[in-house]
C-alpha cells in the first residue's frame, strides 16, 4: 500500500498542487483514511465503503458506519492509502 497526502503531486511537475475551490478529491471505495481526531473508540482509521455527493466510512476497529458530506471530509482528513 502507498500513503499519499491529500494533496498529490500534479503530473509532470515537482510542485504540490492542491483541490481548488471547485475541484474535490476523488474519493475511492476501499481507500483507507486517516482522520485528524479519533473516533471514541480510540482509532482514526477509516475505510471509504459509499461514495456520491456524501461520503461513507466504516472504522476500522468497531465498524461503525458514518455518511459525511464530502467537502466536511476532504477538510478532516490526514492522509490517504489506497489499497
Amino acid at each position: 500500500m502507498v500513503e499519499i497526502p491529500v494533496w498529490q503531486l500534479a503530473e509532470g511537475k515537482d510542485e504540490i498542487d492542491m483541490a481548488g475551490k471547485f475541484e474535490r478529491y476523488p474519493f475511492k471505495i476501499g481507500e483507507i483514511l486517516t482522520l485528524k481526531k479519533i473516533h471514541p473508540c480510540g482509532n482514526a482509521v477509516w475505510v471509504v465503503e459509499r461514495v456520491g455527493q456524501e461520503i461513507g466510512i466504516r472504522c476500522r476497529k468497531c465498524s461503525h458506519f458514518l455518511v459525511i458530506p464530502r467537502r466536511t471530509l476532504e477538510k478532516s482528513v490526514k492522509s490517504i492509502e489506497t489499497p
